[in-house]
């Protein structure tokens, strides 16, 4: 696997165009916008992760608070497996029954 950094200033800036890892990692650290860029980046992933758990626990604690209170207690078959299996029932059917409208014979 081979990894690739730009550096401003391009390879001239590094003194190489071959740099090990830790070369790398070291020019990687000594710019101030990469690594400005970097904690922004890890900040951002680390406050939507944030937001999505509470959003998660909140959506539990609710539909938890639904199932004790006797509300809805079906199952969501919304998904596309249940469209699929749907669809294979009613193909299975019509294949082995004769009997939807578009195969009925006329008398």
């Amino acid at each position: 696997m081979s990894v690739t950094l730009t550096v401003p200033g391009g390879a001239a800036a590094c003194g190489s165009a071959e740099m090990t890892h830790e070369e790398r990692v070291a020019a990687f650290k000594s710019d101030p916008q990469l690594m400005e860029a970097a904690s922004k980046f890890v900040a951002d992933v680390l406050e939507k992760a944030k937001e999505e758990a509470t959003r998660r626990a909140h959506q539990a604690k609710v539909e938890r608070q639904e199932m004790e209170s006797g509300g809805s207690r079906r199952v969501k078959r919304t998904g596309p497996w249940h469209t699929r299996a749907r669809g294979f029932v009613a193909r299975l059917f019509a294949a082995i029954c004769g009997c939807n409208s578009a195969t009925d014979v006329k008398a």
